[in-house]
């Protein structure tokens, strides 16, 4: 998202504006050179405290005041947690300082589109470089590769399979193999975790085939208003792995009959588990509903296959 740059690497460069003077000059009196180490970062959404480092040419004798402020779109309270307030003391004897920020507790999706900046203010013991300006986003830290199941486009489609029941999920793309498909979207609040939900509000898809699961319950693609912002929570085996767990987040989700059945709408419990594969580009889950609310005693499991591409 943003291209970063070194903390030492910057300190270098403001060394060598100091440092370029010919050979039997007058020693240099100006006062140092400051500004931020990195120009751009980014806010995890997952809590990690964010450094930002300011950098100075040359040490002071005493202990000085450095004030700077925020503007954007990004900056209220419900967005970030400012841990260091202005003015920023700088100790003497110190040439690396730091801001430092976190998320807000607020668990808001719109954040991510959302961006800060913050902007040093001049001062009469110091000389202002052009790295005045520290620019930053939000972000999730996805550590397993969501996005294979999650495609940045306008109608994400992921392609599913079921068998219907504990059975292996069958090979194919009959309706033998049980093939739907949902609109699937990664998490813009948690990290490896994905949902099938439509954008639009009241309008519902095809999540884990239900319109067919229910049919005989009254219904139809049109009521249901299917809605699972979190579904599968992926868990890498190791750091950096390409595959491991998937946790099936143990919910109660509500479907919609049709309006002409008088019906009310009802609730099915899911929770469950399975595994994914980056490499193969599958999701394979074993998920169990609780179906108790149709009257249907003991708990159903079925099984379902979710792949990067659609089957041939």
């Amino acid at each position: 998202m943003f291209k970063i740059c070194t903390s030492w690497t910057a300190l270098l460069g403001l060394i060598l504006l100091m440092a370029c003077e010919p050979e039997g000059a007058e020693v240099n009196l100006l006062p140092p050179l400051l500004g931020f180490g990195d120009t751009t970062g980014v806010v995890s959404v997952a809590g990690e405290i964010l450094e930002v480092n300011i950098l100075l040419t040359a040490a002071m004798d005493q202990d000085r005041d450095l004030a700077f402020n925020f503007s954007g779109d990004g900056v209220g309270a419900a967005d970030i947690r400012i841990l260091t307030p202005s003015p920023l003391r700088v100790p003497a004897g110190s040439t690396e300082v730091q801001i430092q920020l976190q998320v807000a507790e607020l668990a808001d999706p719109s954040r991510l589109d959302r961006r800060g900046v913050i902007t040093l203010e001049d001062n009469d013991w110091f000389r202002l470089s052009e790295r005045q300006f520290f620019y930053f986003g939000f972000s999730v830290p996805h550590t397993a590769a969501v996005e294979l199941w999650t495609p940045d486009e306008a109608f994400p489609k992921l392609y599913g399979y079921t068998s219907f029941g504990p059975e292996p999920v069958p090979e194919g793309s009959n309706l033998a193999a049980g093939e739907h498909f949902a609109f699937a979207y990664s998490s813009r609040t948690e990290p490896n975790v994905i949902g099938m939900y439509n954008e639009v509000p009241g309008r519902s898809t095809n999540a884990l085939n239900l319109h067919r699961v229910y049919a005989d319950y009254e219904v139809s693609t049109g009521s249901a208003n299917i809605r699972i912002p979190r579904l599968f929570r992926l868990i890498p085996d190791s750091p950096g792995a390409t595959f491991g767990q998937v946790e099936v987040i143990e919910q109660r989700i509500t479907i919609v009959r049709r309006a002409s059945s008088g019906l009310p709408p009802f609730e099915v419990g899911l929770s469950g588990s399975g595994t994914y594969d980056e490499v193969t580009g599958t999701i394979l889950v074993t998920i169990i509903f609780d179906e108790t609310e149709l009257g249907l005693g003991d708990a159903v499991v079925r099984r379902y296959a979710y792949e990067s591409e659609e089957r041939p």
